[in-house]
């Protein structure tokens, strides 16, 4: 990657409910992220007076901006008015460096139906990332997602007839209890989603969260590393190739924003909690 490049990670913490699993925001109490819409204009004008402060300094020294990520929590509980806004901003603020850029906007299949992806796809976000994480009903309903499997299905259905052609699906593998039953069927129920791009991941408990201190996960390393071959060999038959440890593509796109996270291959800046 050429290092005068630089991703721009945005984070907007809030969600529609607080998933079991979620370490992300494990020290943060579920009512100061959820239901908080009353918040959200306040927290974008402080994202937008951060990034207006410290991302010229950056783009001044020469670097360029070629990967933007909205990631979090759930970035679609903004309004897409809003996250457009904070993408023109950032368009403001780095003096023409991210033309042409990768854009990602994460979100969950429930926030899809009535959400104005139209919006941000003529705002310039081009890339969508869905969290799924499993494809079985009653696996979703132990870890504490609000979706069902049937709402994945539809949800991808929407962000490709608004126009998103470069599309993300997150499914976990690992967790409490899973049966290889479970996670094969989980796999082909997720790949005939169609999408081109899936992050399959291991799920890694945290005492901090609710399902780490309710449910056992009884794996050895070595029963680890078959289910994440097992995942790898799948996919692979597929059609997709495997790159980052846990990132499948079946056209070459990669999601550059992950090349950093995982191999240091770029330097990045972050805005937000």
């Amino acid at each position: 990657m050429d290092q005068s490049n630089l991703t721009v990670y945005v984070n907007i913490p809030f969600c529609n409910s607080k998933c079991h699993f979620c370490r992300y925001v494990a020290p943060i109490d579920t009512a100061s992220l959820v239901d908080q819409a009353d918040r959200y204009a306040e927290y974008v004008a402080a994202l937008k007076r951060q990034i207006a402060h410290f991302l010229p300094r950056v783009t001044e020294a020469g670097r360029r901006v070629s990967t933007i990520y909205f990631g979090g929590g759930t970035p679609t509980a903004l309004a897409a008015e809003e996250l457009a806004d904070l993408l023109h901003t950032i368009h403001e603020h780095t003096a023409g460096t991210c033309d042409g850029a990768s854009v990602t906007v994460e979100t969950t299949p429930e926030n899809v139906p009535g959400y104005d992806f139209t919006a941000l796809r003529r705002a310039g976000f081009n890339r969508v990332s869905m969290g799924a994480q499993s494809m079985e009903d009653q696996r979703l309903q132990m870890i504490g997602r609000s979706h069902r499997s049937k709402q994945v299905n539809e949800a991808v259905d929407l962000l490709i007839g608004s126009g998103f052609t470069n599309i993300n699906v997150d499914l976990m593998f690992g967790m409490p209890n899973e049966t290889e039953e479970e996670l094969v069927g989980n796999l082909e129920k997720g790949i005939a989603l169609g999408v081109n791009h899936y992050s399959i991941y291991i799920y890694e408990p945290d005492p901090r969260t609710v399902m780490a201190r309710l449910c056992e996960t009884p794996y050895t390393r070595l029963e680890l590393e078959e289910k994440c071959r097992l995942v790898q060999d799948f996919m692979r038959r597929a059609g997709f190739e495997n790159y980052n440890v846990f990132y499948f593509t079946s056209d070459g796109l990669r999601c550059d924003c992950d090349d950093v996270y995982y191999t240091l291959a770029g330097d990045w800046v972050g805005f937000g909690a």
